[in-house]
C-alpha cells in the first residue's frame, strides 16, 4: 500500500468527519482531547506544516510566539447524509464569490447540495491540489478574474492542460501575500462572513514569466459544485470543531509575517 503513495509519503492519516477510526475521534476517547483539530498546510516543498489536535492554543512564531487560533472566522458544517462517503467529508455553505470586490454571476442553486443526485454544494478536500469549480461557475469566475487583471497584463496560452487561464507575470508586482492579482472572497453564510484569498493562494508560477489561475474546471458529473483544494488552503489555518459542527478559517498567515512551518514544536514532544 505504501508503495502506491507519492515519494516521501510514509502513510495516510484519516480525519473523516464521522469515521470511528479517524484520528480525532480515536483521540477523543482520552478525556485530555476533544474532537477538534486544526490543519495548517505549508506552501514550502522543504518545510512541514502541522496538524493541531485538541482545542488549542495553536502556536507559531513570527518570530515571537503567537496563537493563530485567535481571529478565526467560523461557519457551520453542512450535513449531507445521502451517501456513506459523503458523511466523512466536510461541506460548508458558500453564498457567493467576489473578485476584486465584485459579485460574479452564479447559478445559486449550484451552491446548495442536491439531495436527489448528491451533488452541488461546497466541499473541502486536501486530496485535490487546486480548487475545482462547476463549469458554469468556472466560466464566470475566469471571465471576472480576467476583467479584474491590470490592463498591462497579457494573457498567454496555458503550458499545462489543467489550467484554463494563464498570463504573463512580467507586469505583476509582488506583495507580502504573493502576486498582486485580484483578491478573491468566498462569501459564506452571510455577506460579512467571507474567506479572503490572496495571490499566494490564487495563482501558481508555472514558468519564469507565466502564471496560471489555480482554479480548474470540473470534468466529472455528480460532484460538489465547488471543491476547495490544497493550494488555496496553504498557509491558512483551518479549525475543525466537530462538537460545535463548525469550521474556522484564518486568512493567509503571511499577513501576520509567519507561516505554517513556524509551528511551536515544543508542544509536540
Amino acid at each position: 500500500m505504501v508503495r502506491l503513495l507519492a515519494n516521501g509519503v510514509t502513510g495516510i492519516a484519516g480525519f473523516g468527519r464521522e469515521s470511528p477510526i479517524s484520528i480525532p475521534n480515536q483521540l477523543a476517547l482520552d478525556p485530555r482531547f476533544t474532537k477538534k483539530f486544526g490543519i495548517c498546510l505549508s506552501s514550502s516543498t522543504t518545510s512541514r506544516g502541522v496538524i493541531f489536535i485538541g482545542s488549542g492554543p495553536y502556536y507559531v512564531y513570527n518570530p515571537k510566539k503567537i496563537d493563530i487560533s485567535n481571529n478565526i472566522l467560523y461557519t457551520k458544517l453542512i450535513a449531507n447524509k445521502n451517501a456513506f462517503l459523503v458523511t466523512q467529508e466536510y461541506y460548508i455553505q458558500v453564498s457567493s464569490i467576489k473578485i476584486a470586490g465584485q459579485d460574479i454571476p452564479l447559478n445559486k442553486t449550484l451552491l446548495s447540495i442536491n439531495k436527489k443526485d448528491i451533488d452541488g454544494g461546497t466541499r473541502i478536500s486536501t486530496a485535490s491540489p487546486y480548487t475545482i469549480l462547476h463549469p458554469s461557475i468556472y466560466d464566470a469566475f475566469k471571465t471576472a478574474f480576467i476583467n479584474a487583471l491590470p490592463k498591462n497584463v497579457a494573457l498567454v496560452e496555458s503550458p499545462m492542460k489543467q489550467f484554463g487561464l494563464c498570463f504573463s507575470s512580467k507586469n505583476i508586482k509582488s506583495t507580502n501575500v504573493g502576486p498582486a492579482v485580484p483578491v478573491i472572497d468566498i462569501v459564506l453564510h452571510k455577506p460579512s462572513a467571507f474567506w479572503r484569498i490572496y495571490g499566494t493562494n490564487s495563482v501558481v508560477q508555472v514558468s519564469k514569466d507565466v502564471m496560471c489561475l489555480a482554479f480548474v474546471k470540473q470534468d466529472e458529473e455528480r460532484e460538489p459544485s465547488i471543491v476547495i483544494g490544497g493550494h488555496q488552503l496553504e498557509e491558512n489555518l483551518l479549525i475543525f470543531d466537530l462538537p460545535g459542527k463548525k469550521i474556522g478559517f484564518s486568512s493567509s498567515l503571511k499577513l501576520q509575517q509567519t507561516s505554517c512551518s513556524q509551528y511551536d514544536n515544543t508542544i509536540l514532544r
